[in-house]
């Protein structure tokens, strides 16, 4: 098992003889990548707890090493915060993280599409919208920088916003795009339900009033596929939007009964 081989390797770096400062580097992103399994397996104590260690590594040697990790950090807890019901927490350390004017491209669009993802779940259209027009950089640029996972998100989040605005001509044109640019990815990863999501989407664009059906539920329950325990976060969110339509509750309320973060 993956986090209990990291956990051992963790031990002799704390107090122990490898607690040096030439090992600090390794310690940090060790406990970084602790932090980060139990996040995928929604465990948010266990998630939280790594979290607070690698801070605490962080603070050594002058802060050495706070600039390269700042952004994945600061993303990390922010996640943490708004699984955990603090949407409003994880909202102030975003915007502070971007306030930094040393900030990298990457990871300014790491943290704004994270930041973009919480305002959409509060139905904050507008400060959705803002985020979105602040990434100006090509498609292509973002997904040699970012990587896939990245790129479709944001590309989903446009897709839903524009169907949240009423610019229904408008999210049918960002799906038909997708689909003409992306469809050689999505036949490799069968397994991936934003494809199928994306085309659900589509398919009541211009008919909303369908979510509310038993056929369109039962569309749902057959054509999204789902990867269990570590299934990806923001695929949830975007199913709990979906799920929300269909049920007429609050985006936010139905993905944090989806997800169920362990506490």
């Amino acid at each position: 098992q993956l986090d209990l081989f990291f956990e051992d390797m963790i031990a002799p770096l704390q107090g122990g003889e490898k607690d040096t400062d030439k090992m600090l580097g390794y310690h940090i992103e060790l406990l970084y990548g602790m932090s980060n399994i139990y996040f995928r397996k929604k465990n948010a104590d266990k998630s939280m707890f790594y979290l607070k260690q690698m801070d605490a590594q962080l603070q050594r040697l002058n802060g050495k090493y706070i600039p390269f990790w700042y952004s994945r950090y600061t993303n990390l807890l922010a996640l943490n915060l708004n699984f955990s019901n603090d949407w409003k927490g994880a909202v102030v350390l975003l915007e502070k993280g971007l306030e930094d004017s040393s900030l990298k491209e990457q990871e300014r669009a790491l943290l704004s599409l994270t930041l973009c993802m919480i305002q959409f779940q509060q139905n904050n259209l507008k400060e959705v919208k803002r985020i979105i027009n602040a990434l100006t950089k090509t498609d292509n640029w973002y997904l040699k920088q970012m990587g896939n996972e990245w790129l479709f998100n944001y590309k989903a989040i446009e897709v839903l916003l524009h169907f949240d605005l009423g610019n229904d001509q408008l999210a049918e044109s960002k799906v038909l795009s997708f689909q003409r640019k992306y469809a050689r990815h999505f036949k490799k990863d069968k397994s991936n339900p934003l494809w199928p999501f994306l085309l659900l989407v589509k398919s009541v664009l211009f008919t909303p009033e369908e979510i509310l059906t038993k056929t369109f539920y039962n569309k749902v329950e057959k054509s999204i596929p789902w990867r269990g325990a570590t299934e990806d976060l923001f695929n949830m969110c975007f199913y709990g939007w979906l799920k929300a339509k269909m049920t007429k509750k609050s985006t936010y309320e139905v993905t944090l009964a989806l997800v169920n973060f362990i506490h």
